[in-house]
């Protein structure tokens, strides 16, 4: 499988490099906030609402669980979790991200 390009923000991109895995890769100066961002999800610990991370970050870059669906889509038509369980998800995600 050939890596895919699936986004970019004002710090780092993402790409597909597996089935299964995404790979963010800081842009120059800001390999930090890679490290900052693997520090929070490592305190953070497992949750369904929260991506998951394979290993430490090096160089910048840090191994991400792919997910194959954006949002905007997967609460669409036709999908099986509604706006509203989507919703109750994220809020119970935002609780568990205030309180632990």
């Amino acid at each position: 499988m050939a890596n895919l390009f699936i986004g970019s923000g004002a710090t780092a991109s993402v790409i597909r490099i597996s089935h299964n895995r995404a790979l963010k890769c800081a842009f120059s100066q800001h390999e930090f906030e890679i490290e900052h961002e693997h520090g929070i999800l490592k305190h953070l610990g497992p949750h369904r609402g929260i991506v998951k991370h394979f290993n430490e970050p090096h160089e910048g870059r840090i191994s991400l669980k792919y997910y194959p669906y954006e949002v905007r889509k997967y609460v669409g038509a036709g999908n099986p979790i509604s706006l509203e369980l989507w919703t109750l998800r994220l809020a119970k995600t935002l609780v568990f991200i205030h309180t632990g």
